[in-house]
């Protein structure tokens, strides 16, 4: 277990690629899980709880079709299992760093201008790592890996604003 955790570490220190995930569709489906659990806490900040838990397994879903669609492109299908697992492992270990930032700019009596910065700086964090992820399993130039990371996070944003956020804000 702690040997999978320093591996999720090194892959958002951007010092491990995801092939050093053992290929296991077990250990897919619960960083998947844990992704979903994570995400769903972290959505319930600003959505009711069914909601938010919808909002996470969306979320999931759109990790999945990520790779899936990538690896199709590249032909190497054999690599999504991996790949799922870096993404949804590194996720779940950004949204847990991520969740005390966000409950503090939620619940403060002002923004904290450090926490709004380093809010932003997670974000980016994660656009780079869902990149460098991207560029080892499709074998491309770090650049392609985060114009994909950057254009999913896009997409990402829009149909969770659309499905989720539109009727809240």
């Amino acid at each position: 277990m702690f040997h999978l955790l320093k591996v999720f570490l090194d892959i958002c220190l951007l010092r491990a690629p995801p092939q050093t995930i053992p290929k296991s569709t077990l250990l897919q489906a619960l960083t998947l899980l844990t992704y979903v659990v994570a995400n769903g806490f972290l959505a319930a900040e600003e959505l009711p709880g069914w909601k938010a838990v919808l909002a996470a397994g969306v979320d999931a879903l759109l990790l999945v079709a990520l790779a899936q669609t990538v690896l199709w492109v590249r032909n190497t299908p054999e690599r999504v299992t991996q790949t799922v697992t870096a993404l949804a492992g590194t996720g779940t270990l950004l949204t847990l760093i991520a969740m005390p930032v966000l409950a503090a700019l939620q619940h403060g009596d002002q923004a904290n201008v450090i926490q709004a910065l380093a809010w932003i700086a997670l974000v980016f964090w994660s656009i780079i790592v869902v990149g460098h992820i991207i560029r080892h399993a499709m074998s491309v130039h770090f650049l392609w890996g985060m114009a994909i990371s950057a254009g999913y996070w896009y997409i990402s944003y829009n149909v969770m604003y659309i499905l989720f956020l539109q009727n809240n804000a």
